[in-house]
């Protein structure tokens, strides 16, 4: 519940993990910081990448279901750490 509080927070429409990674995709009217999400794919570009205008990509080794659910959390901080008005 608490992950679906903070992506609505952040315009975050749909977020799915499997064991490889997963995406997310966020509403046209969103609060990312769109400087620090090009840092991102800059200084990442093996674990990020957009898919479209709204999507982004993530490709991580997230097999084991704790490591993805932690992944997530600890990606959202970063997003709403990241978040503009």
């Amino acid at each position: 519940a608490r992950l679906r509080q903070q992506a609505q927070k952040l315009g975050i429409r749909k977020l799915e993990g499997n064991e490889k990674g997963g995406t997310i995709e966020f509403a046209e009217k969103n609060h990312v910081d769109p400087a620090w999400l090009i840092g991102l794919l800059q200084k990442q570009p093996q674990h990020f990448r957009l898919d479209g205008p709204t999507r982004l990509k993530f490709i991580q080794d997230l097999s084991e279901r704790k490591t993805r659910i932690d992944w997530v959390r600890q990606f959202m901080q970063q997003l709403e750490e990241n978040a503009i008005a």
